[in-house]
């Protein structure tokens, strides 16, 4: 969204060009993207390029997982071309959902409370949400605390029983989609 509104006539109120707020100070998915970073732990246990696993020295575990769709080629030849709001994603390659299956393994037995926060284009993204309204900017400027408190990541809690030191997780990523999941032993 970003390329759409850095434009030099663009006055749209999701402005805030290439930063993690908009120019009315909400945040950006790049904002909870980074916040997401900081929540990964000091121990990498693997990784790959759409998924990393941390653990800390407490035996709490982070994973991180992302559905990144890249720029077209169309766009990365031409990345000065004018788009239109509307057209924001048109600028990169044909969408997919990603299915992850991952078998942890080495776990710390036990119950551990898992809380997962999906940043997708329904939950988070303060532009899609101004797609949705029809680019209707009043109605935003109008109660800017009230989307200051809606545009967030969705958050899910659950609690997982990890026996025999491992566990699976089953998951499908929309596109443009990061989730983070923290699991904290409780027994």
């Amino acid at each position: 969204s970003d390329s759409v509104l850095t434009q030099k006539h663009s006055a749209h109120f999701v402005d805030g060009y290439s930063g993690l707020f908009t120019e009315c100070n909400l945040p950006k998915p790049g904002f909870f993207a980074l916040t997401f970073l900081s929540h990964l732990k000091n121990n990498i246990l693997w990784q790959n390029e759409y998924c990393v696993m941390t653990s800390g020295n407490d035996g709490s575990y982070s994973i991180l997982m992302v559905n990144h769709v890249p720029l077209n080629n169309y766009y990365r030849q031409h990345p000065n071309e004018h788009i239109l709001p509307r057209q924001a994603y048109s600028v990169y390659e044909v969408p997919a959902n990603l299915h992850i299956h991952l078998h942890l393994d080495a776990l710390e037995n036990g119950t551990y409370k898992a809380v997962s926060y999906r940043l997708n284009r329904e939950y988070g993204s303060i532009f899609d949400m101004w797609q949705r309204m029809n680019h209707r900017e009043e109605d935003i400027w109008g109660d800017i605390e009230y989307f200051q408190q809606i545009v967030q990541p969705q958050r899910q809690y659950s609690h997982w029983e990890i026996t025999d030191q491992q566990s699976e997780i089953k998951m499908e990523l929309l596109p443009y989609e990061t989730v983070l999941i923290e699991l904290k032993r409780t027994t």
